[in-house]
Formats: structure tokens, C-alpha cells, sequence
């Protein structure tokens, strides 16, 4: 699964300008998946318990849903239109509009962070 989310990842490179937000959020969620890989694995090396395992993945869990902004920016229907996004967009674009509802001017605009 981690190198899964780092393909996907990897992929996203070429459109930087548009999927800068989703390019960090399939990063953030190829930590938490490593996160928990290592958790797992320590439990075995160490001799912990079920318990232990559903404790960190609690955690890693409670921080994704706290930061589920950042870790969730992707969504299946336009923004604009309620129509269903292709792959391309949803991985893609930051924006969650399909093409043809775009805004030219708002690429080109600077964000602003709150």
C-alpha cells in the first residue's frame, strides 16, 4: 500500500501546478501507511499484543481524521456541475471541476492561505 500511494505520488509530479494540494495529501496518507507498517512491525520484533496495534492504529487514525482536509482533497463529482470527475481530474486537478467549468483566470491567480 505505501508504494502504491508513492506511485500514485510519483505520478502527480508532471501536473504540479495543478494537484499541488493532492500530490501532499497522497503523501501524507503514504506516511500514515508506513506509520502503521512500523508500528506492526515493532510489535512483532518486540512481542506486543493486539491491543498495542489497535492503540497506534487508533492514533494514526485519530490524526488523519483531524487533519482530514489536507489528507482527503479528493471528490468524485464536479464542484460546479454534480457530475461524476474521471481519474485524470480527480488525482489531478486541485480545483475538483471538470475542465470545461474552469475558471482561466483563477490558474493564474495567487492562493491565499488563511
Amino acid at each position: 500500500m505505501f508504494l502504491g500511494l508513492l506511485l500514485i505520488n510519483l505520478l502527480q509530479r508532471p501536473h504540479l501546478k495543478l494537484a499541488r494540494k493532492k500530490r501532499l495529501a497522497t503523501l501524507y496518507l503514504a506516511i500514515a501507511a508506513l506509520v502503521l507498517f512500523s508500528i506492526a512491525n515493532l510489535l512483532v520484533m518486540y512481542g506486543g499484543n493486539d491491543l498495542h496495534l489497535a492503540a497506534g492504529a487508533a492514533i494514526v487514525v485519530g490524526v488523519i481524521v483531524r487533519y482530514r482536509d489536507h489528507v482527503f482533497p479528493f471528490r468524485l463529482r464536479c464542484a460546479r456541475s454534480g457530475k461524476l470527475l474521471n481519474w485524470r481530474t480527480i488525482l489531478y486537478r486541485d480545483s475538483n471541476t471538470l475542465p470545461e467549468f474552469e475558471d482561466p483566470d483563477a490558474a493564474d491567480a495567487p492562493e491565499e492561505h488563511a
